[in-house]
């Protein structure tokens, strides 16, 4: 399955194990997950890239807790100072095209906030 973090494609596989550090988030409920990510992304801001292991776990847990979304995004607010958090439900179709522009060595974050930053429709 195919999941937007924030500005890269992941591919997460259908058993995914929990990275060694982090056993103690195995069974987040619901209502958890988004803070927690959230937590973990203000200490590591491009984690899917400096920690693609630990990317692809923390994947796998959002599409567990929202089954409809296939994208999140994770971000400091500039004017605000403080970290923002957002799962959104976006056409697999649009994210398996960026996938492939992203496996043949292409930049895509530009063409990520176009396509869907821009038009994303959040549900947290």
């Amino acid at each position: 399955m195919l999941f937007l973090l924030n500005t890269d494609v992941i591919s997460v596989p259908a058993d995914v194990s929990t990275p060694e550090g982090f056993e103690a988030f195995r069974r987040l409920p619901k209502d958890a997950v988004v803070p927690t990510v959230k937590a973990i992304f203000e200490e590591h801001p491009r984690l899917e890239r400096e920690k693609p292991e630990v990317a692809i776990w923390l994947c796998s847990i959002l599409m567990d807790a929202f089954p409809g979304a296939c994208a999140a995004l994770f971000y400091r607010d500039l004017a605000t100072d403080r970290f923002v958090a957002c799962v959104a439900d976006v056409p697999i179709h649009l994210v398996a095209r960026l996938w492939r522009f992203q496996r043949d060595g292409l930049e895509i974050t530009d063409e990520v906030y176009r396509m869907i930053w821009s038009r994303a429709k959040f549900l947290s």
